[in-house]
Formats: C-alpha cells, structure tokens, sequence
C-alpha cells in the first residue's frame, strides 16, 4: 500500500536517507521549528533505497557535485532569518 511519511532532516550539508525501494520524494517542509521531507513510499516492500540529501543555507558554498543532484525545495526556518536549499540524489 503506497502512503505519504514524513522525515526529520537534519540541517547539515549532507546525510543519508533510507526510503523503501521505488518511494518519490515530493516535497520538503518547515515544521516545528525543523526541516521535514515528505516522500510516497510502498508499506509493503522490504527492500530500501540509499539517497544522500544535500542542504546547503544561502551564501554558503555549492559544490560542483551538487550539479547532478535534483533541487527538492527551500525551506525558511527561525522566522525566515535562515533559509536552506534541500537537494537530494538516488544512491546508486
């Protein structure tokens, strides 16, 4: 059965994330004062999937191999004095 989770992202440039296999991360939120992606996922398959998640603030340096990771959303957190940019890749 496919349903929606969310997961609790950390706000460090880079972090893995273990999503069952064939899950479509669609967006990336504030929530309680902290960063959380929403993904669809399969309840019913076993098998995982490794994706390394990027989150880069704004002005720090973006590293040419962000280049081939896909722009997921911004996020505004402590009123907006603080903004992160979420970017993930499939690990392959």
């Amino acid at each position: 059965m496919k349903k929606i989770y969310k997961y609790l992202l950390l706000a460090t440039d880079f972090q893995n994330l273990e999503l069952p296999k064939g899950s479509k991360i669609i967006s990336v939120i504030e929530l309680y004062d902290g960063m959380v992606l929403y993904a669809i996922v399969d309840t019913d398959t076993t098998e995982t999937e490794l994706y390394d998640i990027a989150v880069k603030g704004t002005g720090h340096p973006f590293p040419e191999k962000l280049d081939t990771y896909t722009f997921l959303g911004s996020v505004k957190l402590m009123n907006g004095s603080l903004v992160f940019h979420v970017f993930y890749k499939k690990v392959e």
